[in-house]
């Protein structure tokens, strides 16, 4: 699910797709990638709206191994309901993964596929979601309400701190996806698609246990400059302390590299003054293209390919000449 206009993470996104935004050097959508190619998924449909040709255009060097096909939603957004219905159509008959393009999750898929088609036998089910049982510090999410004796979801709650959540990862059968949702105008997936599942009894679970992760190591959104921001500075501190996800990390060294302790960029060749001015835990990234770089970096600044005469006082994320403080 890659067609949204990213809103929340304006400015950056008048400029860039979401998908492409980078984590350390590496476009967002790459670890997605990577998670369906260490599973054996050969194929992958991509919707598109927003940036839609560039999009297009950068993920073929991004895709690896997968035979990509694009979902155009170019002339109308369709939204999280009316994208599936639409992509179900390349899609065909077998049931697929859905992840989504603004948040990275480490969740072993072979594991999900074999609860989901445990309880299919057992229950018959159409959608079983990737949830964690407690969401990250600090945010809200909307919590998923579950029989844990059959794993079977029962309904929606309210936004709530540190509760059961779905990771935006799940399967899905086609034929939980009505025919009747329209192609032509935007819908929604929990209300068109989930809800409906939800009250026939076809929504499983593949519940992992997160309570003892108070930060989290298996989930990271990117859907605001903030949690952009903060997913750098935690992917650092994982990084420094060798804790983080094997796939994740493998990917972000084939980019990125450490400087000094809680420096890391993806810029080969810094001078040893650049170095010794700038403060951890920060990340310079070149996005490839470099001609000049600041006088240094601050602590708890993230900075790809800032423009010479921009203003970074203090914490924040820049992105060539876009520059948000967090306060």
């Amino acid at each position: 699910m890659a067609a949204g206009l990213g809103t929340r993470l304006a400015p950056f996104t008048n400029r860039i797709p979401k998908p492409l935004c980078p984590i350390m050097g590496v476009p967002s959508i790459q670890f997605s990638f990577d998670l369906l190619a260490q599973y054996g998924v050969q194929d992958a449909v991509v919707n598109l709206h927003h940036h839609a040709e560039t999009l297009r255009s950068q993920l073929q060097f991004l895709k690896g191994p997968l035979n990509l096909e694009f979902s155009d939603e170019s002339s109308c957004l369709l939204g999280s309901g009316g994208g599936v219905r639409r992509a179900k159509d390349l899609i065909g008959s077998e049931p697929f993964y859905l992840m989504n393009a603004d948040t990275i999750s480490v969740v072993h898929l072979k594991d999900l596929s074999q609860v989901h088609f445990e309880l299919r036998h057992k229950f018959g089910v159409e959608i079983t979601l990737a949830c964690f049982t407690h969401a990250p510090e600090g945010g809200e999410y909307r919590e998923v309400i579950i029989d844990r004796r059959r794993q079977l979801v029962t309904g929606l709650g309210e936004l709530r701190r540190k509760t059961t959540f779905y990771t935006g990862i799940s399967i899905i059968h086609p034929e939980a996806i009505p025919d009747s949702i329209p192609t032509d105008r935007p819908s929604d997936f929990v209300k068109e698609i989930l809800e409906p599942a939800i009250r026939r009894g076809k929504v499983g679970v593949y519940l992992l246990d997160t309570e003892l992760e108070p930060r989290s190591m298996r989930w990271f959104d990117i859907g605001s400059p903030k949690l952009w921001w903060e997913t750098h500075l935690r992917w650092i501190e994982l990084l420094e302390e060798d804790e983080f996800s094997t796939t994740l990390s493998n990917r972000v060294k084939k980019r990125a590299h450490r400087v000094r302790p809680n420096l890391w960029s993806d810029i080969a060749d810094l001078s040893g003054d650049w170095i010794a001015r700038s403060k951890g835990p920060a990340f310079l990234g070149g996005l490839g293209h470099v001609n000049e770089i600041p006088r240094a970096i601050s602590a708890n600044q993230v900075l790809y390919h800032p423009n010479a005469e921009l203003e970074t006082n203090g914490p924040g994320i820049a992105y060539e000449n876009l520059w948000v403080p967090i306060l």
